[in-house]
């Protein structure tokens, strides 16, 4: 809900994906963003005369990557062959895709963190909490989990201001959907996977106060399962039991281990609920207004050709309906700027208060 474009300024680094973006309208940060304007956080930062931008980036440059790469393969043909194919976790790890993955993600992720790029946002689409989840994606993904972006923080991030600078750790929605649909746990075991969650967080609320930092905001979770790629399906009932129980939890755990003054726990979820189910018109509210790369939609031919991230409008929705704020949801799982903004306007509310304290 929070990057401006790091996801795809990390790929944009992989040979046949310089210039990887989605199709602009109705994607925002041209092309770069799952919403159609701004983010809540930017309406936030927005209000305190602060520019938000991406903090990740690499040192290797394009031509060093490229020439890093096995003879006559490419990023482009190894992605395509790992997503076509539904049992990659199965295959012979000595198999030449196989191979070509695991370098890919190793390729990838080299020397990451940039000591010339001074961004403050290091949200990145689709990131978790845990760093241990299974899946070709999820391998890169772990790598940029929050740990690994609070270290970055620690090692590169301008601190001259700490004291006064606000912090907003806003995650846990992508942890929540791999637990949810992860087959091999049980109902038990997946409440117990969201409860191991709430240590890192706090962890990394401790190593940031270590550096300095006085004002933490931590907004909940909203009910994922009102989402429209769980709405109405069979994972409904449950990923919205997981959603509060990790709310609950966190909020249990902020509220014993730290200083209100210092770290602000926000539930969201009653307020969005709210926005929600009052939502006009009514019919709308659970609809998705575009299907993107977040619900696994690709045109292959569009992003081999074009480097294209295909957004294309469903059901009713056109750009007209989406300007004028009649949808909630954007795609599947995110909001749409006229929730955005009004979210927005929560947080600056709520950090006009705890800096007051």
């Amino acid at each position: 809900m929070s990057d401006q474009g790091n996801l795809l300024a990390i790929f944009s680094y992989a040979p046949h994906f310089q210039n990887i973006h989605m199709t602009t309208p109705p994607s925002s940060h041209n092309g770069r963003a799952f919403t159609n304007k701004l983010l809540a956080v930017e309406y936030l930062a927005k209000h305190y005369k602060i520019d938000l931008s991406p903090a990740w980036n690499y040192k290797k440059s394009n031509t060093d990557i490229q020439a890093s790469i096995h003879k006559n393969k490419s990023y482009a043909n190894t992605i395509a062959a790992i997503v076509s194919n539904s049992n990659f976790q199965e295959m012979d790890k000595n198999s030449d895709l196989r191979k070509e993955a695991e370098f890919l993600i190793e390729t990838l992720l080299d020397k990451v963190h940039s000591t010339t790029l001074d961004g403050n946002n290091y949200a990145i689409a689709n990131t978790t909490i845990a760093s241990d989840y299974d899946g070709f994606f999820n391998v890169l993904f772990n790598a940029l989990s929050l740990p690994h972006q609070i270290a970055k923080y620690k090692k590169h991030g301008d601190k001259s201001d700490i004291e006064k600078t606000l912090f907003v750790i806003m995650t846990g929605g992508n942890d929540i959907f791999n637990i949810t649909l992860d087959q091999s746990l049980s109902v038990y075991d997946k409440k117990v996977a969201v409860s191991n969650l709430i240590p890192i967080i706090v962890n990394s609320i401790h190593e940031l106060q270590t550096l300095g930092a006085k004002k933490i905001l931590i907004p909940g979770l909203p009910d994922i399962g009102n989402a429209p790629a769980f709405y109405n399906k069979p994972f409904e009932q449950l990923i919205s039991e997981l959603s509060k129980h990790f709310n609950e939890e966190l909020s249990k755990s902020i509220h014993q281990n730290f200083s209100k003054k210092q770290v602000k726990w926000l539930p969201i979820e009653p307020w969005l609920s709210n926005l929600e189910n009052n939502w006009k018109p009514s019919q709308l509210k659970h609809k998705a207004c575009v299907s993107d790369i977040s619900n696994q939609y690709i045109d292959w031919k569009k992003l081999f050709i074009q480097q294209e991230l295909d957004v294309k409008f469903v059901g009713n929705c056109t750009q007209q309906a989406l300007d004028n704020g009649e949808y909630f949801y954007y795609d599947s799982v995110h909001g749409t700027n006229a929730v955005y903004e009004k979210l927005g306007k929560l947080l600056i509310q709520t950090t006009s208060k705890f800096f007051s304290q």
